[in-house]
């Protein structure tokens, strides 16, 4: 949530008008536009909201081609191992409810592959797709089974996993439905899928706006909150038995550096004693369902 990104060369930047990417309606009206501060960007992208269904997307939107700009020094990419902190963060913040090893595993945006190194560790066969340079640190380097592109592209088997997790993907994809829909066929019945993704209808939001941190246009070309996310896992077959409001997303702390930034004031808070100072007010906002980043748990119920 705090990786350093590099100003993007905009002018290679295509976009394209897209229809609703839950409902597939053309009809829109426009909530705001924002830049991205992270990145020090001058480009302003529109964040729209369908009038069908009330789904917020990016629009006009760049298109696949071009998205492959704002991932060529993404965090998650980097090549290392996981730290003790991490291990810690893992166990408690992203561990399967009612889900245990031995079993297959799937992680989807797996990056470097520090969190399914983590989950092998605990026991499960596990399975990583993504694109980008993390996928050979993850491959060569952590021995793990880890495949390269969009995960319809490799046609597992139906009912190949146990458990499929997407940590902060969904709102980078294209087509989230294709991606679900993919996710029920090669989950077995009875499997448990795991989506975390931010939170529009949040505390931050409504206070920060354009300036919130998680906002990070346009690699979020959709914008979820507890709602959408909740309806685009029911319509692809799933039934959602748990949902949490994170209690750790350094949203607000990193809205408030949004904010200094775009002011042109050289002051970095978002560092770890702050990180730490703001704790408790995140761990308030997830107690009054307001947290910027939220975890639905939903299972593929045997027919």
């Amino acid at each position: 949530m705090d990786h350093l990104l590099t100003p993007v060369r905009e002018d290679l930047v295509e976009t394209v008008l897209v229809s609703c990417r839950i409902c597939g309606s053309s009809q829109y009206h426009l909530l705001f536009s924002a830049d991205n501060i992270r990145r020090k960007a001058k480009r302003f992208f529109n964040v729209v909201q369908c009038k069908d269904c009330g789904f917020k997307y990016i629009n006009p939107s760049p298109t696949e081609e071009s998205l492959k700009y704002y991932y060529e020094d993404y965090m998650a990419h980097v090549p290392e191992r996981i730290n003790g902190l991490e291990k810690i963060y893992y166990r408690f913040f992203r561990n399967t409810r009612n889900a245990r090893p031995p079993g297959r595993f799937l992680d989807i945006g797996c990056g470097n592959g520090k969190y399914l190194d983590f989950m092998r560790s605990l026991g499960w066969e596990t399975v990583g797709v993504d694109a980008g340079p993390g996928c050979e640190f993850a491959r060569q380097v952590l021995n793990l089974e880890v495949y390269d592109g969009n995960l319809w592209e490799h046609r597992f088997p139906d009912s190949s996993f146990d458990v499929i997790t997407l940590w902060f993907v969904l709102e980078h994809i294209w087509d989230p439905m294709r991606l679900l829909s993919e996710c029920y066929r090669i989950l077995k019945p009875g499997g448990q899928i795991i989506i975390s993704t931010l939170n529009t209808n949040s505390f931050e939001t409504k206070v920060f706006k354009r300036y919130w941190w998680h906002l990070l246009v346009p690699e979020h070309l959709c914008q979820f909150d507890e709602s959408s996310l909740q309806s685009v896992i029911q319509k692809t077959g799933f039934r959602i038995f748990y949902l949490r409001h994170e209690p750790i997303c350094c949203g607000i702390l990193g809205s408030l550096q949004n904010l200094l930034s775009s002011k042109k004031i050289p002051l970095n808070i978002n560092i770890t004693f702050f990180r730490i100072l703001f704790i408790p007010i995140d761990f308030l906002c997830a107690l009054l369902k307001s947290s910027g980043l939220i975890t639905a748990y939903a299972e593929k119920t045997p027919s």
